[in-house]
């Protein structure tokens, strides 16, 4: 089943899926491609068993492994089996991470990215072999598709994030050298270590992330002691899902996830080089010490943040102005004291308020760019990070001042300098293709195919440690000397009809061949151009959409009655009434309620923002009848989507003898 969802706006409803399952059947009313913190929990492997072996019988979850060696990175699909498969890769439990060998064959079957975390897949013909602890998939097998999804969201990279660390000892009694005490020290600063993990996460992020040790049972300090099954001849991988198998059982938890945002495996050395992490889930692994340097732990961590490697050039790891490209394994001073790149800051969650998206083929932009060490400090229209869209389907351009300032004073080259990054959405790998000192520029060709180029100049750069910044100037074509924009002329938008009236370009479709139809029928806009073709956006083409960016501000206070948001509160997810401001969002069933309070109580946009409350009205002169006998996969109704105020079911993903939503229900024709 293939989805065509869109990241960024959204309102989902989730209802109770198949009670073998257990889990959550998540429905989309807008498109969104946000993944859900999936989870790769393993169990214990059990030698003495016999091994079935056997063909799969139901989906796994991919999980792409990213490993950090002395040799450099290695990357590795694996596949979390569920039921039965389990006792036929030789394992007891509910679930176990194996192999994966074919995946190239996977890949050429699916139309799109594949997507640790989030994509499942069900092969016939594939061998779960035993011996080995692997799916084997072969030219002949038949491949299906489904998706794990969320409402909303990656996994947060705000808020209190809960983190454990597990100190392993192995069957045969070989342990880390380093001690419980010292980990608990240089990932939390338990002993008054400065520069660790919960520092540098706290740091960067201005307080937004808040790293505390974890508790419970037999955690001291955030640190847990525990023993394997596993001997010093057992690998990683076994390790890993003995690891996670005794950790369910000793917290009586089925998903880690919901104790734990992070879970950080520290191993003895001589089993694995380096560390590695499955993005989107909370596990990752360090051969000792690695545990300890925070240029690894932040590094493995941002993978579990949904960001991928930054590199320069043909190394994978090239750019080391910030963590997620700088592995080495420094522990003490300033040497670990960096952050992250502008495309990974984009992405991060750190700094919405500081983030613009700039047209140059519209509007030429002059304006300063602030280090996140400086975040703070920021002040008037200074932004940090602007991006630049790329052609549909390729990468975009993210520019940050790399300023060697606050949390980020480490940062290893491109000191002091502009830096433009290039990276598609989602877990990519980044490539610095451009670091820019006062004067210098790097020149787009033929921007948007265009036919014209884009200039990025940096006209001063002030390296302070307290107040400096970067001045920039994005132009169409060459820069001038002046650092103020040239009068454009404003875009047009929709076309104005000769009697007054707005009037759709029926000939635009943005980046998902989505129309001014579309966007109707979704009930969506595209404030922010996330999905603009050539520089146009649903937005500019569309009368539904024109003048629909979100509010700046909430619903304004009125001494005389007005409405007036409850600050306060916060839903399930810590989102505020401006957050769903922002995402043009609501939540009409109370999903994320706190104490019975949703948005649709707290907040003023959301207030009698509830769905429509009946099916599209029977008419005995022609009009649309919904097929009232008709019930989808999950055994919902046509009511049952008009409740759920869902986008319906274009993609046939719950149809039942070929007949969907789309064709039994008037909401969703």
């Amino acid at each position: 089943m293939l989805f065509n969802l869109k990241l960024g706006l959204f309102a989902a409803a989730v209802a109770a899926a198949s009670a073998d399952e257990g889990s959550l059947r998540i429905l989309h009313n807008v498109r969104h491609s946000n993944k859900q913190r999936s989870h790769a929990n393993g169990v214990n492997r059990v030698e003495s068993k016999p091994r079935s072996g056997g063909t799969q019988a139901l989906p796994c979850l991919l999980l792409e492994k990213v490993k950090e060696t002395g040799h450099g990175v290695v990357r590795s699909w694996h596949c979390t089996l569920e039921g039965e498969d389990v006792k036929k890769a030789g394992y007891e439990g509910s679930q176990a991470t194996v192999a994966i060998d074919g995946i190239g064959f996977v890949n050429d079957a699916y139309d799109g990215e594949l997507s640790s975390g989030d994509t499942k897949i069900l092969a016939t013909n594939a061998v779960i072999d035993s011996t080995d602890a692997k799916l084997t998939i072969t030219a002949s097998s038949h491949i299906t598709f489904s998706h794990v999804q969320t409402r909303r969201k990656l996994k947060s990279s705000t808020g209190t994030q809960k983190v454990l660390v597990v100190r392993v000892t192995l069957s045969d009694g070989k342990a880390p050298q380093s001690s419980a005490s010292l980990m608990s020290d240089k990932v939390f600063g338990t002993s008054g270590d400065v520069v660790n993990a919960k520092s540098v996460f706290e740091g960067c992020s201005h307080g937004k992330m808040q790293v505390v040790p974890a508790t419970g049972s037999g955690v001291t300090n955030g640190v847990m002691e525990l023993t394997s099954s596993a001997g010093s001849s057992g690998t990683d991988d076994q390790i890993y899902d003995d690891v996670l198998s005794k950790l369910r059982a000793h917290f009586s938890v089925s998903d880690l996830a919901t104790s734990f945002e992070f879970i950080l495996i520290a191993i003895p050395d001589g089993i694995m080089n380096g560390a590695w992490a499955y993005p989107q889930t909370p596990y990752s692994i360090y051969g000792d010490p690695n545990v300890l340097y925070p240029t690894m732990t932040v590094h493995e961590m941002g993978h579990n943040l949904n960001l991928d490697h930054a590199s320069e050039g043909a190394d994978t790891n090239g750019d080391h102005q910030g963590m997620m490209g700088y592995v080495i394994d420094h522990d003490e001073g300033t040497a670990a004291k960096l952050c992250y790149n502008p495309a990974k800051n984009w992405f991060i969650g750190w700094y919405s308020d500081r983030l613009k998206e700039v047209k140059p083929q519209l509007a030429e932009y002059s304006g300063n760019l602030i280090g996140v060490g400086n975040y703070d400090k920021i002040s008037g229209d200074d932004q940090i990070v602007l991006k630049l869209a790329g052609p549909s389907g390729e990468a975009d351009y993210y520019i940050g001042y790399n300023h060697a300032s606050g949390w980020n004073e480490g940062t290893h080259e491109s000191v002091n300098e502009v830096t433009v990054v290039k990276q598609k959405p989602g877990l990519e790998e980044s490539n610095k293709v451009a670091s820019l000192s006062q004067g210098q520029e790097y020149k787009i060709s033929n921007y948007l195919n265009l036919g014209s180029d884009v200039t990025i100049k940096v006209t001063q750069v002030d390296a302070n440690t307290a107040s400096g910044f970067a001045a920039v100037q994005i132009c169409s074509g060459a820069c001038g000397s002046s650092p103020n924009p040239a009068p454009v002329a404003a875009p047009v938008s929709a076309p104005v009809s000769p009697t007054g009236g707005c009037v759709d370009d029926a000939s635009w479709r943005d980046t998902d061949d989505w129309s001014c139809t579309d966007y109707i029928n979704s009930n969506m806009c595209d404030p922010n151009g996330d999905w603009a073709v050539n520089g146009v956006s649903a937005n500019d083409a569309c009368c539904h959409c024109k003048g629909s960016g979100p509010s700046p501000t909430p619903a304004p206070v009125s001494p005389t009655g007005g409405c007036v948001d409850d600050a306060s509160w916060r839903d399930t997810d810590d989102w505020s009434c401006t957050d769903y401001i922002n995402a043009n969002e609501c939540d009409a069933h109370g999903y994320y309620a706190v104490n019975g309070v949703s948005a649709n109580d707290a907040c003023c946009h959301c207030k009698g923002s509830g769905p429509s409350p009946t099916p599209a009205p029977v008419s005995p002169t022609g009009g649309c009848v919904d097929d009232a006998s008709w019930r989808d996969t999950d055994d919902w109704s046509c009511a049952d989507y008009i409740n759920a105020d869902m986008m319906c079911d274009d993609a046939g993903d719950w149809a039942v003898n070929g007949v969907s939503a789309n064709d039994a229900c008037c909401h969703c024709k």
